[in-house]
């Protein structure tokens, strides 16, 4: 981690290192055993590739995707997209998309779908 911290903070020198630490430490959940030992491990109901990104202006609306690539404004482009109704409990294909900083309220790891 601290090796590309560091390589992130060459190349981008006055950006926060806090976005990259995020996407480094998705798809993992921390234990801490009774002496304060820390542990990471797997979690097994998210799929670290996956994220679900909630929106500012929708609440009843999220979108999932893999992130390709994002910039100093927060925005991103997401490949394997859905839109997902809390509402309607129903999914809607979007593909490869554009989404603007300015609308991300929260940004959390999807949980995997349950296949048949």
């Amino acid at each position: 981690m601290q090796k590309a911290a560091t390589e992130f903070a060459q190349v981008r020198p006055n950006q926060s290192l806090l976005l990259p630490t995020f996407l480094f430490t998705l798809g993992s959940k921390n234990n801490y055993t009774e002496n304060g030992d820390h542990e990471q491990e797997a979690a097994e109901d998210y799929d670290p590739a996956n994220l679900q990104i909630w929106l500012y202006d929708k609440p009843d609306i999220r979108i999932e995707g893999k992130i390709l690539g994002f910039d100093e404004y927060m925005n991103m482009v997401l490949d394997e997209s859905k839109e997902v109704s809390i509402k309607k409990k129903s999914r809607k294909e979007l593909g490869k998309i554009l989404l603007k900083g300015d609308t991300i309220t929260l940004i959390m790891e999807a949980k995997k779908e349950e296949q048949n």
